[in-house]
This record gives C-alpha cells, sequence and structure tokens, in this order.
C-alpha cells in the first residue's frame, strides 16, 4: 500500500483549530487589499501614483522578508515545533501593526503622512509573513495525503473568506461613516482585539509532526535557488501569481466601480459579498470533486470558467447592476477552485522536490507562494493608481469618460487575460516531470 491509502484522516477538531486562526490575518490584509489605495486617495487625499509606488516599494521588502522568513521557520529547532514559535510571536503583531495602517494622526501630511503610511505597511506585511508562512507550511507536514492536504487547505480558505466577508462589512461601514477616517482606525483597533486570540488556536492546540528526514539549508540563497530550479515549482508559482493577479485587479477596483461607475457607493461592500458568498459555498464542492477529477485539470477547468465571468461586466452602469452581481456571483462559483487546489498542489511539489534534492523546505515554498500574492497585489494596486492618473481621476468628483473607461477595462479585462493565462501555464504542469496524484 501506498502512503495515501494508509494515512490516517485529519480529524475535524484539528482541521479547526488550523483553519480558524486565517481569520486573523486575512481581515485585515483584505482590508488593505480592497480599500487602502481608496482611502488613501479620497480620505487621506493621497496622490494616486504616489500610495501605488509607496505600496508596490513596500513590496519589494516581501522580496527578502518571506524568504528569510521561511528559511527561519525551516531551521527553527524548538521543544513545541519549527513553526508555533512563530506563530505565537507574530499573533499580537498582526493586530497592532494592522492598526497602526488605519491610524495616522491627523497632523500628519505630505512627506510625513508618507513616511507614517511607509512604516506601518512594512510592520503589517513583516508581521502577516511572520504568521502566514509557517502556518501554510504546517498544513503540508500535518499529513501527507494529498486529499487530507486538501481538506485542510479548503477549510484554511474557506474561513479566509470569511475573513475577507468580515473586511467589506467594516468597508461598507467605513465608507458610510460621517469621519471615514476615525471609523477606520476603530474598526482595526477592534478588530486586532478581537483577533489575537484566535491567532493563538493554532500553536495551542496544534502539535506538530516530527520530521527526523530533515536535511539542514545551508543559506536562503540555496533554497531558493533550489525552489526555482525544479521545472514543476516554476510553472506552478508562475500560474499562482497570474491568479493573483486576476483577483487583485478584482479587489482593488471595486470600490472605485461602486462610487465612481455605479455612483451607489452603498453597495461598495454588498458587491464584493456577491463574489465571497458563492465562493465560500463552493469550496466544498470543488474539495469533494479533488477525490474523483484529477486536481491539476480541476483547477485549469475553473481558471477557464472565471476567464468567461469578467467581460460582460464591461457593460455594467447604474442600470444594470443586477448584470454585475450575476456575474461576479458566476465569478465567485469558479473561484473556489483556487484556496484548496492551489496550495495543496504545491505540497506535492515540495514533497517531490525533497525527495530530489533531500532538503526539505516547505517554508521557503511558501514564503515565495505568499510572496507572489503579495507582488500580484502590488504590481495591480500601481498599475490601477497609474491608470486613473492618467485618465484623469480626481478623488470625491464624478469621473470623467477616459477615468470610466479605464475603470471598465480594468475589471471587465485584466482578471480574464490573467485567468486564461494561468490556465495555459497550468497545461505545461503535467509536461514538466511533476507527480500530480
Amino acid at each position: 500500500m501506498t502512503v495515501e491509502q494508509t494515512v490516517t484522516p485529519v480529524r475535524w477538531p484539528e482541521l479547526t483549530a488550523y483553519a480558524v486562526p486565517a481569520v486573523g490575518v486575512a481581515t485585515p490584509f483584505y482590508f488593505i487589499q480592497v480599500y487602502f489605495l481608496n482611502f488613501a486617495t479620497d480620505v487621506l487625499l493621497m496622490a494616486p501614483v504616489t500610495i501605488g509606488v509607496l505600496l508596490m516599494l513596500c513590496r519589494l521588502w516581501d522580496a527578502v522578508s518571506d524568504p528569510l522568513t521561511g528559511y527561519l521557520s525551516d531551521r527553527t529547532r524548538a521543544k513545541i515545533g519549527r513553526r508555533r514559535p512563530w506563530l505565537f510571536v507574530a499573533a499580537p503583531l498582526v493586530a497592532v501593526s494592522s492598526f497602526t495602517v488605519w491610524s495616522p494622526p491627523e497632523a500628519l501630511a505630505g512627506a510625513y503622512l508618507t513616511v507614517w503610511v511607509a512604516i506601518s505597511m512594512l510592520f503589517f506585511i513583516t508581521a502577516s509573513t511572520f504568521y502566514d508562512i509557517p502556518h501554510y507550511a504546517l498544513a503540508s507536514e500535518l499529513n501527507p495525503n494529498s486529499y487530507q492536504r486538501t481538506r485542510l487547505y479548503g477549510l484554511r480558505n474557506f474561513v479566509t473568506l470569511v475573513g475577507a466577508g468580515l473586511a467589506f462589512g467594516g468597508l461598507q461601514f467605513v465608507v458610510n461613516a460621517e469621519t471615514p477616517r476615525a471609523a477606520a482606525a476603530t474598526v482595526a483597533l477592534l478588530a486586532g482585539v478581537a483577533f489575537i486570540p484566535l491567532l493563538l488556536v493554532t500553536p495551542l492546540f496544534i502539535k506538530e509532526r516530527s520530521h527526523s528526514t530533515t536535511v539542514a539549508i545551508t543559506s536562503p540563497l540555496l533554497a531558493m535557488k533550489d525552489v526555482f530550479a525544479y521545472p514543476a515549482a516554476r510553472v506552478l508559482l508562475g500560474a499562482r501569481f497570474l491568479v493573483m493577479v486576476g483577483i487583485g485587479t478584482q479587489a482593488t477596483i471595486a470600490p472605485y466601480i461602486a462610487i465612481y461607475v455605479l455612483e451607489r457607493p452603498d453597495l461598495i461592500g454588498l458587491l464584493p459579498a456577491c463574489y465571497i458568498g458563492p465562493l465560500v459555498l463552493s469550496i466544498p464542492l470543488w474539495v469533494r470533486a479533488s477525490k474523483k477529477i484529477e486536481r491539476l485539470k480541476l483547477w485549469r477547468f475553473s481558471l477557464l470558467g472565471a476567464t468567461l465571468a469578467y467581460p460582460p461586466m464591461f457593460f455594467i452602469d447604474d442600470d444594470t447592476v443586477w448584470l454585475m452581481v450575476v456575474m461576479l456571483a458566476i465569478a465567485g462559483v469558479w473561484g473556489g477552485a483556487t484556496g484548496p487546489l492551489g496550495p495543496s498542489l504545491l505540497s506535492n511539489v515540495i514533497d517531490d522536490d525533497a525527495e530530489r534534492t533531500q532538503r526539505p523546505k516547505a517554508g521557503v515554498y511558501f514564503a515565495t507562494w505568499n510572496f507572489l500574492e503579495k507582488a500580484a497585489s502590488a504590481l495591480i494596486v500601481l498599475v490601477i493608481a497609474l491608470a486613473l492618473q492618467f485618465s484623469g481621476f480626481v478623488a470625491n468628483e464624478s469621473a470623467s469618460a477616459n477615468t470610466n473607461l479605464a475603470m471598465r477595462v480594468c475589471l471587465a479585462g485584466l482578471p480574464a487575460i490573467a485567468f486564461f493565462a494561468a490556465a495555459m501555464v497550468l497545461g505545461r504542469l503535467g509536461r514538466s516531470g511533476f507527480s500530480r496524484d
């Protein structure tokens, strides 16, 4: 019998203890991802290009912090395990850093405000990296079975999207508040206080498995070299980047669509729910389908389906809000496959690579995986910021014809192109020597 046939299933208490903390990182992340560009331009009155470049530069720090965290996590040797010490330390840091992002003193302006935002974003990026990467890597080490890993990542993704829903609820509250600046700081403070206990659930209740075959990695550079030397890893990570470009575009442009295209700011938090709701409900279906259908084929199929959901949104206006609602729901159903299937496939790549190199490095792999998500979101923020800047965008005024067109192209075109390209890239994975299922 193979390991896949004899492995013990992951029980629900362990599944829950692993997945629940994801809400504590996802909520502040999505709140920043979806709303901070709009908050910076419309509330803090920063120039779109300034905040776009700033966020892009902050993401460059991820090029250092993500692989370094993965490398150090892989090498950590403590009585409680490799990953859990990082989770204990990161929990309070995530809460504090997310609050500082949304609470710049009102006396700050110009360069001083830019410095505050830059330092706060670096603080949050580092804290979330300290938690996310060891947490991701932990799941790949809890069970060697592909389906059990898909369950772990499926529930994690489910809870992550609950966090996204909470972020959209907070967004709706802030946008409609009389003083959005104060409201944003209040939401961030309350969320931080509430989420610290949740972030501690995994390190308190999950015991790490022993890894007697672990071979020390001599440097972060060697670890990264090993990751990108493996063709299957390059293909899968490339697809990950493209998928996150598509998701990040939709998330970043959505507030502008609601406010300036539909002229319905009351929908700013509700429209994302039309995507997130069906996505969350579809996750168990995709996980169950992965038991019968090859995961790679299933993921490609879902990406091709998502490709078709976005072009019709080019034609939305204030009289056809229903069209956007319907297409977002369809995109959400197709999007439910990415969360569980992507990390599950990556775990198999990690196993194959560890056998090939004798250097197990789940932390470095998931550092790269995590970094690509942040890099994609930063790139999209910069692209959208430039599109707004050069289309004549003026904060808190009706959008010009050029700005309206730029927003529609970003929403309808960029995700479709990114998802189709990702599906094409994944087609190469089967030819790369990767053992898929």
